[in-house]
């Protein structure tokens, strides 16, 4: 159950990354966009941020389900570098 839960967080943190990206990218059109596509690129943009929002709550859920049903993963959460973050998920499914 544990590995699923961790599984479902990494999956979680991989979809907030690319929303953040497209995020990014929709910012970048809208503030490029033509006065004559400025509505539609804020439109977009708009959009984005709604997906970025809602990615970032799936992670924080996802987060939540894994510490509640093992304390023991909180290393995982606090390690701030992605690098880390994997060395640290890791350790913990072997452990």
């Amino acid at each position: 159950m544990v590995k699923r839960l961790v599984d479902d967080a990494m999956d979680a943190y991989v979809e907030w990354r690319e929303e953040c990206l497209g995020l990014v990218l929709a910012y970048r059109r809208w503030s490029d966009a033509s006065s004559a596509d400025s509505e539609l690129a804020f439109a977009a943009y708009h959009a984005a941020v709604d997906r970025e929002e809602r990615a970032a709550a799936a992670y924080r859920d996802a987060i939540g389900r894994l510490v509640r049903a093992n304390p023991r993963s909180v290393p995982i959460i606090a390690a701030r570098r992605p690098a880390a973050r994997v060395a640290a998920i890791v350790r913990f499914v072997r452990s």
